[in-house]
Order: structure tokens, then sequence, then C-alpha cells
């Protein structure tokens, strides 16, 4: 390994300050390694092997990278291609030149004026590029988002439109919200188009005969009986039977009868006075 003399411009060189602490460490190791002319080969895993020989277990690839492209950015490393293949050229260097040729190629002059961002993107196209762990942690929350944000969507969309109810009723109304609550909250079920509801809300009325109290009582059985559909009303538990309307036929036919008996008693009280 060569000799190098660190001078002490770089305690309060303005470049220096611009890297992190571990790039800073990646700068002073790649010091030590390049040869006179301040040249070295970019490869991150012939930089992670010759500058981090004790920590291979530590320092990835990636960790190189990064940190070369920080120096880069900074000015303080340029990175340049020869036959394709990544070299790089620490800025400034100043070392006492002992040889003749470098091991490396320089960099050819258009190279050697290029912006270090500009340079910066020719290396992460070329550098045997490795995405670092929190890159891909990061492509793949990206995917993760768009996935939700694609789901909550089509959610908005199931429940965006306004189905038109067969019954102008508000009793009606309130009692279908609480049918699609339920099928949603018993069976994770939702209609999965305005036309699914529809259809539904068009075997309502069959079973109903068109009556909207009917309606109500059929919604009722199936909540109350944990159906997952709708039916044509039963017998209910009182020994009650509904019409096909829905009507309470015990209910209906008694107040007839009242009301028969009454008109039977005034007519009778009628002929008594006559």
């Amino acid at each position: 390994m060569p000799n190098r003399v660190v001078r002490e411009g770089i305690l309060d060189s303005e470049k220096v300050n611009l890297l992190s602490w571990a790039a800073e460490v990646f700068y002073r190791r790649l010091m030590s390694v390049v040869d006179d002319f301040g040249r070295f080969d970019a490869r991150a895993m012939i930089l992670r092997s010759k500058l981090f020989p004790l920590k291979i277990d530590k320092v990835s690839a990636a960790d190189v990278e990064k940190w070369l492209a920080e120096c880069a950015r900074a000015e303080l490393v340029s990175l340049y291609f020869v036959n394709q293949k990544p070299f790089l050229e620490i800025s400034n260097f100043n070392q006492s030149i002992r040889i003749k040729k470098s091991k490396f190629p320089p960099p050819d002059s258009f190279v050697q004026h290029m912006q270090a961002d500009v340079v910066q993107t020719h290396a992460n196209e070329l550098l045997n590029p490795i995405q670092s762990e929190s890159g891909l942690e990061s492509e793949s929350e990206k995917k993760a988002d768009a996935e939700e944000r694609k789901k909550k969507f089509k959610q908005k969309k199931l429940e965006e439109w306004e189905t038109e109810l067969p019954w102008p009723d508000d009793e009606f109304m309130q009692k279908w919200e609480e049918w699609k609550k339920y099928r949603w909250g018993q069976f994770n079920k939702k209609f999965k188009s305005q036309e699914s509801e529809i259809a539904q809300l068009k075997l309502l009325v069959s079973l109903s005969n068109n009556d909207v109290l009917a309606a109500i009582h059929i919604i009722n059985q199936s909540m109350a009986n944990t159906w997952m559909g709708l039916f044509e009303l039963k017998t209910n538990k009182n020994g009650k039977n509904f019409s096909k309307t829905g009507h309470n036929v015990d209910a209906i036919t008694e107040a007839a009868r009242g009301v028969l008996n009454q008109i039977a008693s005034e007519f009778n009280t009628g002929g008594g006075e006559g």
C-alpha cells in the first residue's frame, strides 16, 4: 500500500464537510489506496474489499456506491469510464508522483470537465448498480401504496352510485340502509355494482307483492334469522300470519270482526225502536 500524506486542509474543507460521517470515513480510506495520480478502480465490490478488508460483513456494495456518490456530488471525486469500465480520480490529490505512469487510465478531457451530478448519473447507470436495502424497501412501499390507493378508489366507486328505491318511504329507506350494513357486518358482503343492488330490490318487490310494509317485514325476517338473502314471509313464532302484502292477517281479521259486530249491534237497536 502506498504511503500517503493527509494534509490538515481536509479538516476545514467545505467539500469534505458536505459528507456524512460514513462517507467521510470512506473518502479518507480511499485516499490510502489510490495511486500517485489519485486514481483507482471504481467498481463497488473492489472498493469494498480494498477499503474495508476487516468489515466485509458490515459494509455492503450498496453502502460503497452511496458513499462514492456523495463524494462525487461534493466534487471530491471524479468518476469516468474507459471501455465501459468505471474508474475514479480524487480531485486535487496533490501527492508526490513517484511513478511515471498510472496503473489506471486517465479520464479524457470531456469527462474531466463533466459536472458532478452528471457523473453521478452515469455512475448510477453503469457502475454495476446494486440497490440498497432502503431503496428496495422504498420501491416496495411505493407499490404497496399504489395498490392501497387503487383499492380505496375502487371501493369509493362502489359506494358512489345512488340507486332509486321502489318506494319513496323514509322507513323503508332507513331499513334498506340497515340491510346493507347488516350484510357487510355479518357476511362481509357488499353490492359489487348498482345492477346487483337493483336486482335484489326487484326480488324484494316480487316477494312483497309490491307492498312496502311487507318488504320491511321481509328484511326484518332475514336479519332476525341471520340469513344472507331475502325470502318470502313465514309464520312468526307467535303464530301470527302475514298476507302476501305483509299485513298481519290476524290483526286485520280481528279489526274487521269488531266493525261488523258494531254495525250489527246498531242495526238491531234501530230495528227495536221501529
